[in-house]
């Protein structure tokens, strides 16, 4: 357990310490009321049998047991799970690349070097892997989520963390309709641990309690008897609260803070507050404020009916929201309830295994063609029973009783079976929306154009999935952005294209509350906004070709390091074009310097011959104005 569940407020480890009884209460009714409530039931039901036709587990007890007192075979012809493969290789076909666009063009610095600082955490978190993960389980289930949390282990090293949580140990509030859960006002994270680590976890926690518990009808369930685990929650959750709004006088800022904080602060201001770097500030006046209602989140921990692990106010701020973001596939409204590209293959699926199976039953039963004769009429009729399959075998018949002889036809299998069993096969594809074109497969010698509009078509009926999916990447980034933010103090090396190459930055090195520059999040705010790009090979070979053509166009404009970051050569060779360039420049600068000291020997023989003032001599061997020794 341990990081991943417990935040940055103070542990409490004990029972509603800090937290009134009403609210707690309060709230675990609202998440039993949400893990019984429709668009939940129908989603675990379904995920389930989602997952088990996706790995072939696509009969119940009581058809294989109706499969096996006939006698016939229980074979499964998986056609979903290509299928499925197959969106979750697109997705994974790009690397998509975040960066913030400047609003306005004296913004291009900032939004460059933002960009660059959400590449490099993307890329050290591994976060487009999380994304594919919380995608693939998507396109099955219908839902999951990736969920970012701080480690803070070491409190001077925050460690911003992010995670995938399966769709079954999550809950959302029912009433939410948004994929961003902007208008959801609770989301519940199960931790399911073994009773070793929850008694380390919650020292002098009541197990017995916690297993009557579990039979306690109305009440939620903290206790796995199957597996004997124990369930730890981490609810977050949104209450509304009255505050003020003011001008922070420490940084100009406007700000908000609840009544009993302000109150406290402005006692502070008016006896005055000393600060950090010596210097001091008293107001003369109350703080002028404006009071207004305003959703708090706050989160709690706990295990058990009773027991308090944690809790406290959002300890992220800047997020305005939850910290994780939700995918999902596509939504049933009627019930409220996402589903994957399974929901819809699951019938067809089951009709094809019934089909293929009963036309295997009849190949393997049907009777083969007879022999039919009058007794007698057949004189080799024992060589035929042993010997009738060889390709050389005669059959001798009797004189005379050749019309005695004939042979009945063996029954045909209607045609139906294999017309009926590609319409299903295209019912598969189309529930699923991958069709034969979009995985490369044509009947025909078609045209590379027409192959790829047929493939342009096919895309857009999986808009709706693949959308859903951009959103979810970018609240993702977003919230990785805003904990950047807040939490990042350690110095990165970010790389910065252009001329200025590498630089140190670190994105939050103030660490004075009262200094301008602490935990600033008024960066993004209005100047930058966040898209998306794929990132590919392609991309830097274009942007390689259009430096190229430039320094072509314009010799000497573009520098040989720019156009070496680009291109696709390796290290070494690039450190030997490097060295070569730094001792052609050099070289060269040294027969500027030869030339130069040849002149002047020449001019000084030429002055000793003219018998001038030695004086003059010196001045002519002073630099000129704009010229240097080197």
């Amino acid at each position: 357990m341990g990081s991943e569940i417990t935040q940055t407020s103070e542990s409490l480890a004990g029972n509603f310490k800090g937290l009134a009884s009403e609210e707690f209460y309060s709230l675990t009714d609202k998440i039993r009321k949400a893990e019984g409530s429709k668009a939940e039931t129908v989603w675990r039901d379904e995920s389930v049998e989602d997952y088990q036709y996706y790995a072939g587990d696509q009969d119940s007890a009581e058809v294989l047991e109706a499969l096996e007192e006939q006698d016939r075979p229980a074979t499964v012809f998986n056609e979903i799970k290509t299928r499925v493969d197959t969106l979750i290789g697109l997705a994974g076909q790009h690397k998509y690349s975040h960066k913030m666009n400047p609003v306005g063009p004296e913004d291009a610095a900032l939004a460059e070097l933002v960009s660059n600082a959400i590449y490099h955490y993307r890329r050290k978190l591994k976060l487009a892997d999380k994304e594919l993960s919380c995608f693939e389980h998507t396109v099955k289930s219908g839902r999951s989520m990736l969920w970012f949390y701080v480690d803070m282990q070491n409190p001077f090293k925050p460690k911003i963390t992010p995670k995938r949580i399966p769709g079954d140990q999550f809950v959302v509030d029912p009433n939410s309709t948004e994929l961003d859960m902007s208008d959801a006002t609770f989301v519940a994270i199960d931790v399911w641990v073994e009773k070793e680590q929850l008694e380390v976890a919650a020292p002098g926690i009541d197990i017995e309690s916690i297993h009557l518990g579990a039979r306690e009808h109305g009440k939620l369930s903290y206790y796995n008897e199957i597996d004997n685990l124990y369930r730890i929650v981490e609810c977050w959750y949104k209450v509304w609260k009255r505050v003020y709004w003011f001008q922070n006088p420490l940084t100009g800022r406007l700000e908000w803070l609840l009544p009993k904080e302000l109150k406290a602060f402005e006692r502070s201001l008016l006896a005055g507050l000393e600060l950090p770097d010596g210097s001091g500030i008293k107001l003369k006046h109350p703080i002028v404020y404006k009071e207004s209602t305003k959703q708090i989140m706050k989160y709690v921990i706990f295990a058990g009916n009773d027991y308090i692990l944690e809790h406290g106010t959002d300890p992220y701020p800047n997020l305005e929201g939850f910290p994780g973001a939700l995918y999902g596939a596509y939504k049933d409204d009627d019930n409220n309830s996402w589903f994957g590209a399974i929901r819809m293959a699951k019938d067809p699926q089951f009709g094809f295994n019934t089909m293929r199976r009963q036309l295997q039953h009849l190949l393997q039963t049907l009777p083969k063609g007879m022999l039919v004769h009058e007794v007698g009429a057949v004189l080799n009729i024992d060589d035929y029973e042993e010997n009738s399959a060889k390709p050389n075998f005669h059959l001798e018949v009797a004189k005379g009783q050749f019309d005695k002889v004939k042979f009945e036809q063996q029954p045909t299998i209607s045609s139906i079976y294999q017309t009926f069993g590609l319409d299903i096969q295209n019912s598969i594809k189309d529930a699923i929306g991958v069709p034969d074109n979009l995985m490369g497969i044509t009947a025909s010698r078609e045209p590379g154009v027409t192959l790829e509009k047929k493939q342009l078509y096919a895309f857009a009926v999986l808009y709706i999935l693949f959308g859903n999916y951009a959103r979810a990447r970018l609240r993702g980034t977003e919230i990785l952005f805003r904990l950047m933010q807040q939490y990042v103090t350690e110095a990165e090396v970010i790389r910065i294209e252009g001329p200025t190459g590498e630089q140190l930055v670190e994105i939050n090195s103030q660490m004075n509350p009262q200094s301008e520059g602490f935990n600033d999040i008024s960066a993004g705010e209005f100047d930058l906004e966040l898209g998306e790009t794929i990132e590919s090979s392609t991309m830097r070979q274009a942007t390689a070709q259009i430096l190229v053509d430039y320094a072509h166009n314009n010799p000497n404009s573009v520098p040989p390091d720019i156009l070496l970051e680009y291109t696709e050569l390796p290290y070494s060779v690039v450190q030997r074009i490097r060295e070569y360039h730094d001792s052609v420049r050099q070289q060269e600068q040294a027969n500027i310097e030869a030339d130069r000291e040849l002149k002047m020997l020449e001019l000084r023989v030429e002055i000793i011959k003219s018998g001038r003032d030695p004086e003059t001599l010196k001045l002519l061997e002073q630099p000129k104005e704009g010229e240097s020794n080197g």
